[in-house]
């Protein structure tokens, strides 16, 4: 996802923005590359309207070697995060991690689920030793609701308790260790159904005191689509609207997270899809954002990996494959050219009106974010 942590975000900028003034589509090479083992053989649902057991047929896992070819094609300068499934529970994810964090900046994004008593020993271990190291460069967990509610979506009992140990212990031993990393950007995935569980879930950042806290507004569009024969007419499908009555209560919840956060040493609170304000966030749930405002940079900048090695420009754009064409060939080739070039030209395409991607358009995040600091005081 866009959800970057704030010195990749700065980068992002930088090399998003020559490339997009030339009409040509092509890009340097990406600075972020998410990779999605999906260890448990099936599509998490953190960020997709289609639960992992409706796909047909189902997606296989990827293995240690397609693992270690996906960290080898990601240019050593990027940030590699590691998602999707349950990145700390295969018999290989160890050996996986200690591969990819000797040779790349990594970000472990993790429901929790299958998470070990010595798991927060070994990520404090591979921490990076400062931004431009490889290591473990950020730990971000997420949740999908309240206690209950997540260890219903992880099948797991217990898992949202287990996963708060693991955080602290983290959080302890960087601080034990005088350590700067790993970061600890916890994240909450907000939804029609887990709207209860957010302030708690603030609560447990702030207590802990962690580096980070994430809101992540649920995407109702179509991630990892299956048919790329389709080209740029998947990016005509707009996703499934949200109930009436949930963007207003959304927005009255983080605000009051951002109220608490103005607090002395809290955790710096982000909100994905390009939003601000609360007042964004309703607007988002209400599908009102006016979306002549917003770009995406990332097909410029950010690729994902999912288990089979296929690459995708933009959750719902399949470019290729990377151990059957190679990175260039994906990168730049004839469908992420034309890709960039549609986008550059229309701004946004109906189907990235969910996407956690967007961004406001530049010269206007800063007016905004001044207009809404003198509203409030």
């Amino acid at each position: 996802m866009a959800d970057l942590p704030p010195y990749f975000e700065s980068l992002m900028r930088f090399y998003t923005h020559q490339p997009r003034h030339h009409r040509h589509g092509r890009a340097f090479s990406p600075g972020a590359v998410v990779v999605y083992p999906n260890l448990e053989g099936r599509w998490h649902g953190s960020f997709s309207a289609y639960p992992g057991d409706e796909r047909d047929p189902p997606m296989r896992p990827m293995t240690l070697e397609r693992f270690k070819e996906a960290v080898d094609a990601t240019p050593r300068r990027s940030l590699l995060q590691v998602s999707g499934g349950v990145p700390l529970s295969a018999r290989w994810s160890r050996r996986a991690l200690a591969y990819a964090t000797k040779r790349r900046r990594v970000s472990l994004l993790t429901s929790g689920l299958g998470i070990l008593p010595d798991d927060a020993s070994l990520v404090a271990a591979r921490a990076a030793e400062g931004i431009a190291h490889p290591g473990m460069f950020e730990v971000a967990p997420t949740f999908f609701g309240d206690e209950l509610g997540h260890d219903e979506v992880t099948g797991v009992p217990g898992t949202y308790a287990a996963l708060v140990e693991e955080v602290a212990e983290i959080r302890r031993q960087r601080q034990e260790r005088g350590a700067a990393f790993p970061k600890v950007n916890l994240r909450y995935l907000l939804s029609p159904e887990s709207a209860s569980g957010l302030i708690p879930a603030w609560q447990v950042a702030r207590d802990l005191r962690l580096d980070h806290f994430t809101v992540v507004l649920e995407d109702r569009g179509p991630w990892f689509e299956p048919s790329s024969e389709r080209g740029l007419a998947v990016m005509e499908d707009k996703p499934a609207k949200f109930p009436r009555g949930f963007a207003r209560s959304a927005a009255s919840q983080v605000r009051a997270v951002m109220e608490d956060a103005k607090g002395h040493r809290s955790p710096r609170v982000r909100v994905t899809q390009g939003v601000d304000t609360p007042d964004e966030v309703q607007k988002y749930f209400a599908n009102t954002r006016d979306a002549s405002k917003y770009e995406c940079p990332l097909p410029w900048f950010w690729m994902m990996v999912d288990p089979a090695g296929d690459a995708y420009l933009c959750p719902r754009y399949k470019l290729g494959n990377l151990a059957s064409e190679g990175l260039e060939e994906v990168w730049n080739g004839g469908r992420a050219r034309a890709f960039r070039r549609a986008l550059a030209a229309r701004g946004s395409f109906p189907a990235c009106a969910g996407c956690p991607g967007l961004r406001l358009k530049r010269g206007k995040r800063g007016t905004q974010r001044a207009a809404a600091r003198g509203a409030t005081g």
